[in-house]
C-alpha cells in the first residue's frame, strides 16, 4: 500500500502579485472615468460630446485591459475577494490557489501608474 503525500499549492508569486495590483488600479481607474463621465453628461458645456467620445474610447481600452488581466488572473487561480478604499490607498482581499491574503495599493503607486499608462507626469504643487 502506497501513501500519497499530497503537495500544498504554490504560494502566490511576484506576478500574481503584480496582477492583483494592476487589476485594482484599472478597476479604479475604470470606476472613476465612469463617474466623470456620468457627471459631465450633466454638465452644459460646449464639446462636451468631444470629451465624451474620448473618455468612451479611454473607457473601452480600460475594459479591454481589465478583461485582460482577469482572464489571467482566472487562469492562476486568483480570486478578488474584497476592495476597499483606504486613506492610504485601496486594500485588496483575495485567494491565491487555496491561499488567503491581502494586498494596499498605495495611491502613489496609482498615481505612477497612470503617468506610465498615459505618459504624463503630473504637474508639480506650486509653492
Amino acid at each position: 500500500m502506497s501513501t500519497r503525500r499530497l503537495s500544498s499549492p504554490p504560494p502566490p508569486t511576484e506576478r500574481d502579485q503584480q496582477l492583483i495590483t494592476l487589476c485594482t488600479i484599472y478597476m479604479v481607474i475604470q470606476r472613476t472615468l465612469r463617474r466623470n463621465m456620468s457627471i459631465l453628461r450633466t454638465l452644459p458645456l460646449k464639446m462636451s460630446e468631444l470629451y465624451l467620445r474620448d473618455f468612451g474610447a479611454l473607457d473601452d481600452t480600460m475594459r479591454e485591459q481589465l478583461f485582460s488581466i482577469r482572464e489571467e488572473l482566472r487562469l492562476r487561480g486568483i480570486r478578488m475577494l474584497k476592495h476597499q478604499r483606504t486613506e492610504g490607498g485601496v486594500r485588496v482581499q483575495y485567494q491565491c490557489r487555496g491561499h488567503q491574503g491581502e494586498l494596499v495599493v498605495a495611491w502613489d503607486d496609482m498615481q505612477q501608474e497612470l503617468s506610465s499608462l498615459f505618459s504624463f507626469s503630473p504637474a508639480p504643487p506650486q509653492t
